[in-house]
């Protein structure tokens, strides 16, 4: 006896004729589509799979498509707006369930659907090769950069109806990752994976219209990074203040130190490479800087020499952006006379005195 086929031949058993027009080709397609975004750990069978694929040959290869006439052209783009629309009204039910979360529950059910979401839009990019290569590829030479393979349309579209939208309402989703990332600097255990996963995808929301390879960070930046940057600088300020008012300096450069570690890791975590020199320098300027400005002269009053030398070799550690700091430190000291200039010496033996 002959095994029943599974549903998902079922449904694509019925493949419409080469020469079938958009209206019949796109009710075909749009179940497999829906399939692929909603049910993908259900795989299509190889059967279902190239019953779609070659449906999509069928029309992007035929004669009416490569005309080379409007009508050619039309056809293109009736195929694609079709998909277009489609990724839209995906949305729909996502967008109602994330304005009802906040914090971790919006940043678990974002990754989530992030992850479901590109795995489906990469499986649908291969289906549509064909619309790709066949209309894609040629209006683009033609110079309509707005028009993008099926993966970067699928981008595209979560970028500006689903992820801005969630954004809108006060930053919601980078703000919850940076509740954690405060959460995280506090001492608290937090998924850093989940972090990664949602700042990956402000990463991969970048676009460059024109050169479609090319990393792109303005939604990293405008989204996420100088947010991020700013809490940064409010964060270690008041950290700063409080624990001065009740540690000594030699103290809080240890743990100035320890901070300034702890940052360059978290961008090896979860953050853009990029960030990393901006970063550095707002925790050097917050950390450092202004408590050379604030603390210095006091220090040196009260011959506070272990605090002083504390502060120099930290300085002394840091390539970039403190040089007219170190000088500034090392005038202030001479200034005073040999007995106490004598007292400082840098991290690694050598008097800052020394003009050699």
């Amino acid at each position: 006896m002959a095994s029943t086929p599974s549903t998902t031949d079922i449904d694509f058993a019925n493949m419409p004729s080469p020469t079938a027009d958009l209206e019949e080709t796109w009710t075909y397609l749009s179940k497999g589509v829906e399939h692929i975004m909603t049910n993908f750990e259900h795989r299509l069978s190889p059967k279902g799979y190239m019953s779609l694929y070659s449906t999509v040959y069928n029309y992007c290869t035929s004669t009416r498509m490569l005309g080379g006439d409007r009508r050619g052209a039309d056809l293109g783009y009736e195929l694609y707006n079709k998909l277009s629309l489609y990724f839209i009204s995906h949305f729909k039910g996502m967008l109602k369930e994330a304005n009802s979360l906040e914090d971790i529950e919006l940043l678990q059910y974002y990754a989530d659907k992030w992850s479901r979401y590109t795995r489906g839009a990469n499986y649908l990019n291969r289906l549509f090769t064909f619309l790709n290569r066949h209309w894609v590829e040629r209006v683009r030479k033609e110079g309509k950069k707005s028009v993008y393979p099926v993966y970067t349309l699928a981008l595209a579209q979560w970028k500006i109806h689903f992820f801005m939208h969630i954004q809108k309402d006060n930053a919601k989703l980078s703000s919850a990752v940076l509740n954690m990332i405060t959460q995280e600097r506090n001492g608290e255990v937090v998924d850093q994976d989940l972090i990664k996963d949602v700042v990956d995808s402000f990463v991969s929301l970048g676009l460059d219209h024109a050169d479609l390879d090319k990393e792109c960070l303005d939604i990293y930046k405008e989204q996420f990074e100088a947010a991020f940057l700013s809490a940064t600088e409010s964060y270690y300020k008041t950290e700063s203040e409080a624990f001065l008012s009740v540690h000594s300096v030699s103290e809080y450069l240890k743990k100035a130190e320890d901070r300034l570690r702890e940052e360059e890791n978290r961008v090896e975590r979860y953050l853009h490479h990029e960030t990393r020199k901006d970063l550095v320098s707002k925790c050097e300027y917050v950390l450092i800087r202004e408590l050379m400005r604030d603390r210095f002269p006091s220090l040196h009053d009260s011959d506070k020499n272990e605090d002083l030398q504390g502060m120099y070799a930290l300085l002394s550690q840091i390539p970039e952006g403190l040089g007219p700091l170190q000088k500034r430190f090392e005038d202030h000291v001479k200034g005073a006379g040999p007995a106490p200039t004598e007292k400082v010496v840098g991290a690694d033996g050598v008097n800052v005195n020394s003009d050699s």
